[in-house]
């Protein structure tokens, strides 16, 4: 299950954020991937709507990277699957 998270977020990121598959990997930062705070709105919307979660999110967090992501949504649907 947790390989089907890790691509559905990728594809997440592929589709609402408009990154390159290609230059996606565990450790890109999303800002160096031209992520705005304003598109990570709309990406994390579509992660909600997907896990059906509440995926919390701080534009003023400090850089997050792909991996930490991915982690995090798989942490939020194992505790929803209790």
């Amino acid at each position: 299950m947790a390989q089907a998270i890790e691509t559905q977020v990728l594809e997440i990121l592929i589709r609402v954020g408009r990154v390159p598959a290609e230059i996606l990997t565990p450790d890109s930062d999303l800002a160096a991937l031209g992520l705005d705070s304003i598109t990570m709105v709309e990406v994390v919307f579509a992660l909600e709507e997907t896990f059906d979660i509440a995926v919390p999110y701080a534009t003023d967090a400090g850089p997050l990277r792909v991996g930490q992501l991915v982690q995090s949504v798989q942490e939020l649907v194992r505790a929803k699957q209790g």
